[in-house]
């Protein structure tokens, strides 16, 4: 009912539901191996460096300038993991 609606005073509305099956049929390559480093890994990175750095530094520092170290640090190392999946899809996918 609200297709329609929709559809009533659109000028391809014949032709619209044939793009949009066309679309949906499409096959293409599996994206999920990229949407995982792009998305998964630096989340994962930044975690896992969270916790190393807090294990390195231990209870020495005090509380909040330990803590605010760490972030940097794992910022730090998220950046870099970042750059590098970058650098290594640009070469691959060139070649």
């Amino acid at each position: 009912m609200a297709e329609a609606k929709n559809c009533q005073g659109c000028s391809q509305g014949d032709r619209c539901h044939e793009v949009y099956r066309r679309l949906s049929e499409g096959r293409g390559p599996s994206i999920v191996l990229k949407v995982l480093l792009a998305f998964v890994v630096p989340v994962v990175v930044f975690v896992g460096a969270v916790a190393v750095f807090e294990r390195l530094l231990g209870e020495g520092t005090g509380g909040k300038l330990e803590m605010a170290v760490s972030f940097a640090a794992a910022v730090s190392v998220s950046f870099a993991v970042i750059l590098i999946i970058k650098a290594v899809n640009k070469r691959f996918s060139k070649g």
